[in-house]
This record gives structure tokens, sequence and C-alpha cells, in this order.
């Protein structure tokens, strides 16, 4: 495993995390809103955690096209945004505990 990771290019962990944001903006702001009756995380924030989500895909696949001479402060950033989101979406957990269904957790924690 460690091996596979060191083989990937600094390049393509851009492109690997913008596809990643990418199908986690589609999940949240298209899917999951259509599962509402099985869903019970509220569609205005889905919609709102999608919207963050394409914007990192979208940063990302700029910095995958154009790939910076400063890469490395770039791709920390992300992976500071990264990590800042996934707190955030850990504390909208928490915060709806009472509302959300099993479902719920199993998307945003699996």
């Amino acid at each position: 495993m460690c091996n596979i990771i060191q083989k990937i290019s600094p390049k393509n962990i851009f492109l690997i995390d913008a596809i990643g944001a990418l199908a986690s903006a589609i999940m949240l702001g298209i899917i999951l809103p259509l599962l509402n009756h099985f869903i019970e995380m509220p569609n205005s924030i889905l919609r709102y955690l999608s919207l963050i989500a394409f914007f990192f895909a979208l940063n990302s696949f700029i910095c995958y096209w154009e790939f910076p001479k400063k890469w490395r402060i770039l791709l920390r950033i992300i992976a500071s945004l990264n990590l800042l989101y996934a707190l955030f979406t850990l504390s909208l957990l928490i915060y709806l505990y009472e509302r959300l269904t099993l479902l719920d957790f199993l998307y945003f924690i699996i």
C-alpha cells in the first residue's frame, strides 16, 4: 500500500482529490436529496455541503491542469480545508443527532 502511494505523482494527487470532491458534490447535491424519505439530513444542508465540495473539486481540477510551482503549499491548504470540512460535517452530525437516521450516519461516517 505504501509503495502505491509513493508512486502517485503530486499532480495526480490533485486529480484524485478533485474526483473525490466531485463525487461528494454529486452525492450530496443530487442523489441524497432524491432519497429524502430515507435520509433525514435537511436538503438545505446537503446542498450547502455539496456546494463546498464542488468548489473544492474545481480548485483541485485547476491545480491539476495548471500544476503550479508552489504545489506543496496548495496541497497543504487543500488538505487543511478537507480536514475542516470533515470536522464541520461531524459537528453537523452531532448537532442533528436526534433527527438523523442510521443511513445518514452510515453515509457520512463511512
